[in-house]
């Protein structure tokens, strides 16, 4: 019941824009190919609250994105449609709670990706953390063509990333005190 409660008055003070996210937290897709495993990693993400309801949304810019290859890089930007599309945004509509420990949310929302937006539900399992902090971690299962996105590939079509990609995110945040987290604070 601590973790529910702390959980509602961290939405309450992020209403009021008074939530620190801390350094350490990650948002990143990782997806396979027939040749390999990859990732790539959002370098930059902005949050905002929308104050007249209890809703969310990120925007994450495409060129922000690092994989593990140079070469990748450049081909999900392209298959991103960056040039024309240089966000990918989320927006949440709804959750609810799961009941059980630890605390879960099912989280409903508005995906943005290369210009079409779709509809995702996952789930995101929120832990205290010390100091008064919290960690949310979830992923996302997201299928390219859903959102008109043909997976990348290489060498003529002979590496092909699968449709199949899953977004990640551990976020690390604080009711805002003048305390900052550090990584030892896990």
């Amino acid at each position: 019941m601590t973790t529910l409660l702390a959980l509602v008055f961290a939405r309450l003070v992020v209403a009021q824009g008074q939530l620190v996210v801390a350094p350490e937290s990650r948002l990143w897709i990782e997806g396979d190919s027939n040749f390999k495993s990859w990732s790539c990693e959002a370098q930059k993400a902005e949050a905002a609250v929308d104050l007249g309801k209890p809703a969310f949304s990120v925007q994450v810019p495409v060129a922000g994105f690092h994989c593990n290859e140079d070469l990748l890089d450049g081909k999900l930007r392209e298959a991103l449609k960056a040039d024309r599309f240089p966000e990918i945004s989320f927006s949440l509509e709804s959750e609810e709670r799961i009941p059980g420990a630890p605390l879960r949310m099912r989280l409903t929302g508005s995906l943005t990706l290369a210009g079409q937006t779709g509809t995702v539900t996952f789930l995101a399992e929120v832990t205290p953390a010390p100091g008064g902090a919290f960690v949310a971690r979830g992923s996302v299962p997201v299928l390219m063509s859903s959102y008109d996105v043909d997976p990348p590939s290489a060498m003529l079509g002979l590496v092909r990333a699968a449709d199949l990609v899953t977004v990640n995110f551990e976020i690390h945040a604080s009711l805002a005190t003048g305390r900052r987290l550090s990584r030892g604070d896990r």
